[in-house]
């Protein structure tokens, strides 16, 4: 429960990035992506045509497209791949920057 609160609070600093899952999800949607695959399956290309904002959302896109083409070459189970890896990937982002950020907390409390 206050792992949660905290993730609230950091995410709701203004100027701080998003911190919880709801607001990492809320700036993927403000991102636009682009991505192709030939006729084998294969992933063509990927790229983000918008930025969502945030650096670390920015930079899993195109991983995770590349590892589900070629774990789920075609059809709907490479779209479930992607969105379930999204999903991971947020939720990694924003443990690691509630811990990052307790981290610092933790520290400017030994240097107090």
């Amino acid at each position: 429960m206050l792992m949660l609160a905290l993730a609230g609070w950091v995410g709701a600093q203004e100027g701080s990035p998003a911190t919880t899952y709801e607001e990492l999800e809320r700036a993927l949607g403000t991102g636009s992506f682009d991505h192709s695959f030939g006729p084998d399956g294969r992933l063509k290309s990927c790229a983000v045509t918008k930025s969502t904002g945030d650096k670390d959302l920015d930079q899993i896109y195109c991983p995770v497209v590349r590892k589900c083409a070629a774990a789920q070459p075609k059809g709907s189970a490479r779209f479930n791949c992607m969105d379930d890896e999204t999903r991971a990937a947020m939720r990694d982002i924003a443990s690691r920057r509630v811990a990052e950020h307790q981290r610092r907390i933790g520290a400017s409390n030994v240097t107090n």
